[in-house]
């Protein structure tokens, strides 16, 4: 296996195991939603996810690479995107079922490969194209959504869609290498910031033991997925990275079961099965296409 191939396996497993952070992290702060308001979810998301950050900062680039990175306006200008999709995908999370909300974000890989050929000339071939199009009709098929009244929880799912594609893209211009602290301190600074200005700058404190664990769990698991996802984007193709993405929705059916109770139907696990098969597709043509470039036909 050649070292641009193993780079790329590597990239695509990171992702993955981001979106699985993500994943988590969306149950547990609509499961809160039901009891807390939602700035005290993001203030203590922040907060605590920004404890879990530190403690671990001298694996994750040191403190130090929060002020000498040479990239430090491409940072902020993430921190406050994601910032800005934490608080609509929040609101999202909070007002419309689980699996509707992933079904608007599973539209962000075809929306994020067309913007990565766009703006960074990666090639974007008809065979992806179709991966990533097979990919959302089976997020179609699997949750079927009933968009016949657009309320303000869809509007909320679709802008955060498009505030986390375009922090993806922003993550692959800044790059970074494995400095990946400020990819989670900004943005989790900036959230906190504007969860105070939301909550007339007082914080909440009396919440039952259950409650702070799980606030603790959702900073560290949303936390990781920051900074896990932005090196997945900085080591591989934007178009070849973002259709795992689609994983979500397997874990999106299991959160929903375990948390909420949800059991999937037939239309989900077929769904869920072209999910699977397009993303297995492009992992299949990403080695293959590696396998040419490595060791081409010979000649003759």
């Amino acid at each position: 296996m050649s070292q641009t191939q193993s780079k790329s396996y590597h990239a695509i497993l990171i992702c993955i195991a981001g979106f699985i952070g993500f994943s988590l992290s969306d149950a547990l702060r609509k499961y809160l939603a039901l009891s807390i308001d939602i700035p005290d979810i993001l203030f203590w998301q922040a907060a605590l996810g920004l404890v879990f950050l530190l403690i671990f900062s001298p694996l994750v680039g040191g403190v130090s690479s929060l002020y000498k990175a040479k990239n430090m306006k491409w940072l902020i200008l993430r921190g406050l995107i994601m910032a800005a999709n934490t608080y609509l995908a929040m609101n999202a999370l909070a007002a419309i079922p689980l699996m509707d909300a992933n079904t608007i974000w599973f539209m962000m890989p075809f929306v994020t490969s067309l913007f990565s050929a766009v703006l960074f000339g990666e090639k974007l071939g008809p065979k992806r194209l179709a991966a990533i199009a097979i990919g959302f009709l089976g997020g179609v098929i699997a949750f079927r959504p009933g968009f016949t009244e657009l309320g303000p929880g869809y509007l909320f799912a679709f802008a955060s869609m498009f505030t986390f594609t375009f922090s993806n893209l922003i993550a692959k211009k800044a790059g970074g290498g494995r400095n990946l602290l400020p990819y989670g301190v900004y943005p989790l600074s900036f959230v906190m910031l504007l969860s105070l200005y939301l909550n007339d700058w007082q914080i909440a404190l009396d919440f039952p033991p259950l409650i702070w664990g799980i606030m603790f769990i959702v900073g560290a698991v949303y936390a990781m997925g920051l900074m896990l996802v932005s090196l997945a984007f900085q080591m591989g193709d934007a178009s070849v990275i973002a259709p795992y993405q689609y994983t979500q929705g397997f874990w999106a059916l299991f959160y929903g079961y375990i948390i909420f109770g949800d059991v999937p139907d037939i239309f989900k696990i077929i769904g869920a099965s072209v999910i699977v098969g397009s993303g297995l597709f492009f992992f299949w043509r990403e080695r293959k296409n590696r396998a040419v470039l490595t060791h081409p036909p010979a000649s003759g």
